[in-house]
């Protein structure tokens, strides 16, 4: 492809170099061992792969022309925000695309040139029904029910929780789903209470909000790092213009991505009381570089008081069943005739 492209032999073996010579080691115990080949060349994230995907994507675009091939209008939009209506009709006539409506969904999220209203996450709440659904709940075992909580259902809501600051009212109706999975009709117990660590006596759930502001968090550390990446880059340059992320303050016009962004490191600012100290915490936070989102969120949920028996109660090498009767035996909510 590169030398179809009519790149220089010197420099197509540099890229080949770097493609084929990518080896990865596994820390153990916080120590690095060994080394093993890397099957499919870069990982995401190297700063070699924007530049390759540009390339390829050059080499397609020549390769469709090639070949005749052309768009499908009829399956085609395009869709504008923020464009003064002679650009836009200028656009229009250009490209002879139908104007698409906002929001639409994309990689499944929804998508929207203004704030995500409460109604567009409604695919989320579907979703999760359809997986709830699927499982006959009043035949499995608590600890089976609390599996799906853990494997399905905390992992469909992951995607959102890192993209969007969820209202809470949406957040109420998946911590809603998620206790009538466990519970049934008759709820016994309140969902912060089951989504503290074992120790501190609850079931070791993860909180929603809490979660989807420690994913947030990590975009903010990027912004903190300046990471070469073109995006970080267009924000540095065209929002933040030489000045921090912990000093800059959104304009009107800033869409609500940043201003949710914003919002959260003010919270984190208050709660860690100086810039100074919120950084300094986070730094302790990472991992080779990385932002680590475990640690950000035991930092940020609300703590309670240890139990040195609750690990062992929940422990794997009791039956889940006995467990959680033992768990629930604890709070108080064992239903009985009394």
């Amino acid at each position: 492809m590169l030398e179809g492209l009519g790149f220089p032999v010197k420099f197509m073996g540099w890229i080949m170099q770097c493609v084929t010579s990518v080896s990865y080691s596994i820390s153990i115990n916080g120590e690095t061992k060994g080394f093993f080949p890397a099957m499919r060349g870069l990982r995401q994230g190297n700063p070699l792969s924007p530049y390759l995907f540009v390339i390829c994507m050059e080499y397609l675009s020549r390769l469709l022309h090639v070949l005749g091939l052309k768009e499908n209008h009829a399956k085609s939009n395009i869709f504008l925000a923020g464009v003064k209506l002679g650009h836009r009709l200028e656009i229009e006539n250009e490209f002879h695309f139908s104007t698409g409506v906002f929001p639409f969904r994309y990689l499944g999220i929804p998508l929207a040139a203004s704030k995500v209203r409460v109604l567009n996450y409604q695919p989320l709440l579907d979703k999760i029904e359809q997986a709830i659904g699927a499982w006959t709940c009043q035949t499995l075992s608590y600890a089976g029910r609390l599996e799906i909580l853990k494997t399905v259902v905390q992992g469909m809501c992951c995607y959102w929780l890192s993209i969007f600051l969820i209202p809470h009212a949406i957040i109420e109706s998946i911590e809603k789903l998620c206790k009538t999975i466990v519970w049934g009709a008759a709820v016994r117990l309140a969902w912060p209470k089951m989504c503290k660590p074992k120790e501190e006596e609850g079931l070791g759930l993860i909180d929603f909000t809490d979660l989807n502001r420690s994913l947030l968090v990590k975009t903010l550390w990027d912004f903190h790092l300046k990471k070469d990446s073109v995006w970080i880059q267009w924000v540095n340059e065209f929002y933040l213009k030489e000045r921090t992320i912990w000093e800059w303050s959104p304009p009107l016009t800033a869409s609500p991505f940043f201003k949710s962004n914003i919002r959260i490191r003010d919270e984190l600012v208050e709660s860690a009381r100086t810039t100074k100290f919120l950084i300094a915490k986070l730094e302790s936070c990472t991992e080779f570089g990385k932002l680590n989102v475990s640690k950000v969120y035991d930092w940020i949920r609300a703590k309670a008081p240890i139990r040195s028996w609750g690990k062992h109660l929940l422990a794997p090498s009791i039956t889940p069943k006995h467990s959680f009767i033992l768990w629930i035996d604890s709070t108080n909510r064992i239903a009985t005739m009394d």
